[in-house]
């Protein structure tokens, strides 16, 4: 098992995002991000003790790889997620 915990990113960015929704050939809803962004980074725990006991009440990942023991571990992530945009215009309208 690795002893440093994984760590991914991932970034988007557009120049644009446009929508239009229509209801009975009119519209009822424009919107418009300009320079929309979003930003994903994840952080992984993972606990055990010398024994390998895992503290009790929590998840418990117990792994067994063919004829390698494992101690079992308690592995958390969060995932953080950050978003930005440059402008964004919305229209509702009514439909009747």
């Amino acid at each position: 098992m690795p002893q440093e915990a994984p760590s991914n990113s991932l970034a988007l960015q557009l120049s644009s995002i446009r929508a239009k929704v229509e209801w009975m050939s009119r519209p009822i809803f424009i919107g418009r991000f300009l320079k929309p962004e979003v930003r994903l980074h994840d952080h992984w725990k993972r606990e055990s003790d010398s024994s390998g006991k895992v503290p009790e009440k929590r998840l418990r990942v117990i792994l067994k790889l063919s004829n390698v023991n494992l101690k079992p571990c308690e592995a958390l992530c969060r995932i953080d997620v950050d978003g930005s945009w440059d402008d964004l215009q919305i229209i509702l309208t009514k439909a009747g």
